[in-house]
């Protein structure tokens, strides 16, 4: 099946029931007037990719903060390279590490904080061409769970100042004790006596680094900035605005058509992945065991929950399973339960490959690998997030610290 007819289908499916009527009527209307059949026209694909759009919004996590980390390097560490391509050497080719500026147990909780925001986003979301597609449906509960993570991310970075002095002290003190046992490491002599000077170098190249109060106040961020998916409501529309671009064109059809079938994709790999891991269990044990009622279970609730596009393919699959989760244990067949789940598994399969992605089965799970293009990396600075997505590292300080009480960007961008 080629993608063309995948995408056909797809409209098919997510055309929403108490429209067919009136959508049915058009296309009689416009076969009568052109003497041809019905079935001959189809919806558009870019007027189909509006009217989801306008359910949902473009979302994007900006997370930043001190980081508390530097580059180890070899003078850290007592070593002096005495000749000049021994020193370009070890620039070129050794890569000692990094070394904390403040004990881990403050980085553990803000990475927390951090992880648990991401994934929450991706939970609720799609990827698609222009970011993390959010629902409407869910977005509620994703903003308000974001804004109590935005609390404790910046409560977390408040404890930092608060402690500032003692802290400071602390890692003074540690990197002090340090330098002692690097030199006696560096001579090969545990008794060695330990030159003041040396000490007091070997702080200073660390303690000259440690971020102030206000440096550490002004890069903590945890924005939310929302956006409109770019896509145009008339191919008219579209046209007039790319007027002569033949190139611009292409992209634009390229990214509708790529809007749609990673909305698609993804909630079908979703089926996919949890279905066949099921499916397995089954196989194993001859029985649909406890663990994967429940994986199932949460699979229906979060498939409904993300099912804006409404697409009745999607919903007819999530009633098979509920109707076999809703039966006590001992009323559930095996066979009967292994050919749902078969079915049901390679029914998604096909339209996972049908959209040029290749589902696969590896430890841990089933995955979906994704054909996209690389994201742009932005510039990296010492002290901005480095999270698990693709994000744009900002220059944050110059901005300034920004409201604790409203995380949600006030300026939709068009």
């Amino acid at each position: 099946m080629e993608i063309k007819e995948t995408l056909r289908n797809l409209l098919d499916n997510i055309t929403r029931e108490e429209k067919e009527r009136n959508i049915m009527e058009q296309k009689n209307e416009v076969a009568a007037r052109l003497g041809c059949d019905p079935e001959d026209i189809r919806v558009r694909l870019d007027a189909t990719a509006t009217s989801l759009a306008r359910k949902g919004v473009l979302v994007e996590l900006k997370i930043a903060r001190e980081r508390f980390e530097l580059r180890l390097d070899a003078e850290d560490l007592g070593i002096k390279a005495s000749e000049a391509g021994y020193r370009e050497f070890l620039d070129e080719y050794v890569r000692l590490g990094r070394r904390r500026l403040i004990p881990v147990r403050y980085l553990r909780s803000l990475d927390a904080v951090e992880t648990n925001a991401r994934r929450l986003l991706r939970e609720s979301s799609f990827q698609t061409v222009w970011g993390r597609f959010v629902p409407y449906q869910v977005y509620n509960e994703l903003s308000r769970r974001l804004a109590e993570m935005s609390g404790e991310y910046h409560r977390l970075n408040d404890k930092i100042l608060e402690n500032y002095d003692s802290i400071r002290l602390f890692t003074e003190t540690k990197y002090r004790d340090a330098a002692r046992e690097v030199y006696r490491t560096l001579q090969k002599d545990a008794g060695a006596n330990v030159p003041e000077d040396f000490v007091d170098n070997f702080v200073f190249r660390v303690m000259s680094k440690f971020p102030g109060r206000t440096e550490i106040d002004e890069s903590c961020r945890f924005q939310i900035d929302l956006s409109f998916v770019p896509v145009t409501s008339t191919m008219a529309e579209m046209e007039a605005r790319m007027a002569n671009n033949v190139m611009a064109s292409h992209t634009y059809h390229r990214q509708v058509q790529g809007f749609i079938s990673d909305l698609a994709a993804q909630l079908r790999s979703m089926i996919y992945e949890s279905v066949s891991a099921a499916r397995d269990n089954v196989e194993k044990h001859g029985h649909l065991p406890g663990p994967s009622v429940m994986s199932l279970r949460q699979l229906v609730q979060k498939v409904q929950s993300l099912n804006f596009m409404e697409d009745r393919e999607v919903i007819r699959q999530l009633g098979e399973l509920s109707e076999i989760l809703d039966r006590e244990s001992e009323d559930r067949d095996a066979e009967e339960i292994m050919g749902v789940l078969k079915k049901i598994a390679e029914a998604n399969r096909q339209v996972l490959l049908s959209l040029g992605q290749r589902p696969r089965t590896g430890r841990g799970g089933v995955s979906v690998e994704v054909e996209r293009q690389p994201a742009v990396d932005g510039r990296k600075r010492r002290g901005m997030a480095a999270g698990n997505e693709h994000i744009e590292h900002e220059d944050v300080t110059a901005a300034g610290r920004r409201r604790r009480g409203g995380v949600m960007s006030e300026k939709m961008a068009g």
